[in-house]
C-alpha cells in the first residue's frame, strides 16, 4: 500500500492545473511511468509465488510481450494508465482534476487472453479487478503550500459493461482499424505508423465494433 500511496502523491502534484495543456498530461504519464516501475516488485507482485502459473499456456509468449508495458488513455482533465508486470496481472492508477477538486483510483486485476483473432490480435478477458482505493472515500492535502480536495473515485476505464477487449500487437495494420480508435489514439498524443501502428493497442469490444481504450506510452 506504501507503493500505492507514492503514486497517488506523485500524480496529485501535477494535477493543479489539469487539462490546461498537453505537457501537463505528458508530466503526469511520465510520473506514473516512474512510480510503476516500483510497482513491478511491490506487495501484489510478492504474493505471486515463484513457480504459480508455470503451466504451458500457449499464450505464454503474448504475456511474455506485453510484461513490463504501461498503456494509458488521457483526454481532457483525465488519464488513466495500467502497468502489466507477470502473467496478464497488472497495477493501475486514475486522476482527474477540476481546480483544487481531485478524483483519483488504485487498482490491480488480470486479464486472461481467451482467444487468438489473427497474428496480431489477441481477444482478453478481464477475469479479477480489484480497487486499492475505497471509492466515495474523501481526504484533504496540502501538497506545496495547497489544499486539495480528493476523492477516491470509480475507474473510467473498467466499467460493467465491457468484460472482453482486443489486444493488437505492434505489427497490427493501420488501415485495418477504424477511424473512432484512430482519432482515439490521436488523442491520446500517440504518433504510430502509416503502415503498422508500431505499438500495443487496448480496444474495447463493443456491438458494432471496437471502440479505442488504451494504447501503449512510449517516452
Amino acid at each position: 500500500m506504501i507503493k500505492k500511496f507514492f503514486i497517488g502523491l506523485s500524480l496529485l502534484i501535477f494535477l493543479t492545473g489539469c487539462g490546461k495543456n498537453s505537457k501537463k498530461s505528458d508530466e503526469s504519464i511520465e510520473i506514473y511511468n516512474k512510480a510503476s516501475d516500483n510497482i513491478s516488485n511491490s506487495n501484489t507482485k510478492s504474493n505471486l509465488k515463484e513457480g504459480a502459473n508455470e503451466e504451458k499456456n500457449p499464450y505464454q509468449d503474448i504475456y511474455k510481450q506485453i510484461e513490463g508495458v504501461k498503456f494509458y488513455n488521457s483526454g481532457g482533465s483525465a488519464i488513466e494508465s495500467i502497468y502489466f508486470y507477470r502473467d496478464g496481472y497488472f497495477d493501475g492508477a486514475l486522476k482527474t482534476g477540476n481546480g483544487y477538486e481531485i478524483g483519483q483510483s488504485f487498482y490491480n486485476g488480470k486479464f486472461d487472453i481467451v482467444e487468438k483473432i489473427d497474428d496480431t490480435s489477441y481477444k482478453i478477458k478481464l477475469v479479477r479487478f480489484d480497487y486499492d482505493s475505497k471509492t466515495g472515500e474523501k481526504s484533504s492535502k496540502n501538497i506545496n503550500g495547497t489544499n486539495f480536495q480528493i476523492t477516491n473515485i470509480k475507474t473510467v476505464f473498467f466499467d460493467n459493461e465491457n468484460k472482453t477487449y482486443i489486444l493488437h500487437l505492434p505489427d497490427t495494420k493501420t488501415a485495418s482499424l477504424n477511424e473512432n480508435i484512430i482519432t482515439g489514439m490521436k488523442m491520446a498524443g500517440n504518433n504510430f505508423g502509416e503502415d503498422k501502428i508500431g505499438l500495443f493497442l487496448l480496444t474495447k469490444e463493443k456491438a458494432g465494433g471496437e471502440s479505442f481504450a488504451m494504447v501503449q506510452y512510449i517516452k
